[in-house]
């Protein structure tokens, strides 16, 4: 079984991703934390919305459409962005979206 960093170069080989890219999506996803259950359990259900997946990479394909522009990546799921990304310890994939 692949470990996290691993599955992660695999993806940004797969999608060619330019450096500083790789850069944002490891900032924004940091490292595995925490179980699905207890992240999903900290949504707010009235002001956020959550994606959930059992292959983070997934997750990740919902942002293809920016991986050209690392500026606007980064204000999706940047520090004030309307994403957050989270990798649980099963290498899950959650965005969890403020309303």
């Amino acid at each position: 079984m692949k470990t996290f960093d691993e599955r992660l170069a695999a993806y940004f080989a797969e999608n060619e991703l330019a450096e500083d890219m790789q850069q944002a999506i490891k900032r924004c996803l940091g490292q595995p934390n925490s179980a699905s259950t207890e992240i999903i359990a900290d949504v707010d259900q009235e002001t956020q919305s959550y994606n959930y997946d059992v292959n983070f990479e997934s997750i990740l394909d919902m942002f293809e459409n920016v991986f050209h522009d690392v500026s606007l990546f980064n204000q999706l799921c940047g520090y004030y962005g309307t994403y957050t990304l989270f990798v649980t310890e099963e290498l899950e994939g959650i965005a969890v979206e403020q309303l």
